[in-house]
This record gives structure tokens, C-alpha cells and sequence, in this order.
């Protein structure tokens, strides 16, 4: 079986690199992508298990990259966001725009680990939802 394949859309290159070094510790393979664009480009380009998104982000908002790869037909990653963002229009629309999670930074890499088997089945915990 091969590697499942995460995405992480994040412009905090210290952020982005500890979750990446961390997720490839126990075998999944990683793509990093620091602005909207180069996200885009990766999903067109790989076939994604799971996309970790921040919201604000050079070249492009989360949100913009989150209703780009939806128009691809073969995408069906979930995706949760990784922000900053406090703010309820922000995770309600995360949500509308069918998001399965909302982390609010600062993050605990190991939090995420400890997520990403449930968030890759596309299964939410998120209180957040209710």
C-alpha cells in the first residue's frame, strides 16, 4: 500500500516544517505549499489523502484555494482548517464550504498527529460544528 498523502497549506515556513517533519516520522508523505498557488498546483498535480489549510496566506486566501480544488472532479480530500482565525464568520464558513475541522492557532503538532487518522476516514470531533 502506498503512502497517504498530506498536504499542508501553510505560510508559517516554522509551523509548516514541524508538521511536516513530524507527519513524515510515521510514514505519510508530505507536500508543503506556502501560498495559494503553489496548493492549487499540487493537488492538480498529486492525488491528496488530506489538505491542512491555513486562511491567510500570500497570493490568495484559504478559502480561494478551498473552492479551487472542489471544482477539481477527482478531488475528495477533506480538509481542515489551521488558523489563526478566531472569528465565527470564519469557521462558519470553513464549515458551509464543507470542511470537517477547524484548528485554531497556535497548534500542538502533536494534537494534529494524533488527528490525522480520524480526519483522513473524514470523521469530525469539532465542538465547534454543533
Amino acid at each position: 500500500m502506498s503512502k497517504q498523502t498530506i498536504l499542508i497549506v501553510e505560510d508559517d515556513k516554522s509551523l509548516g516544517q514541524a508538521l511536516k517533519v513530524r507527519l513524515q516520522s510515521v510514514d505519510y508523505h508530505v507536500i508543503l505549499a506556502a501560498d495559494a498557488y503553489t496548493a492549487v498546483q499540487a493537488v492538480r498535480k498529486n492525488s491528496i489523502d488530506l489538505v491542512l489549510l491555513d486562511i491567510s496566506m500570500p497570493a490568495g486566501d484559504g478559502f480561494k484555494v478551498h473552492q479551487s480544488i472542489s471544482r477539481f472532479s477527482d478531488f475528495t480530500a477533506p480538509v481542515v482548517y489551521i488558523s489563526g482565525s478566531q472569528r465565527p464568520k470564519d469557521i462558519r464558513r470553513a464549515k458551509e464550504m464543507g470542511a470537517i475541522d477547524f484548528v485554531i492557532k497556535p497548534v500542538d503538532p502533536f494534537m494534529v498527529m494524533e488527528k490525522i487518522p480520524s480526519w483522513i476516514n473524514n470523521v469530525t470531533e469539532n465542538q465547534a460544528w454543533a
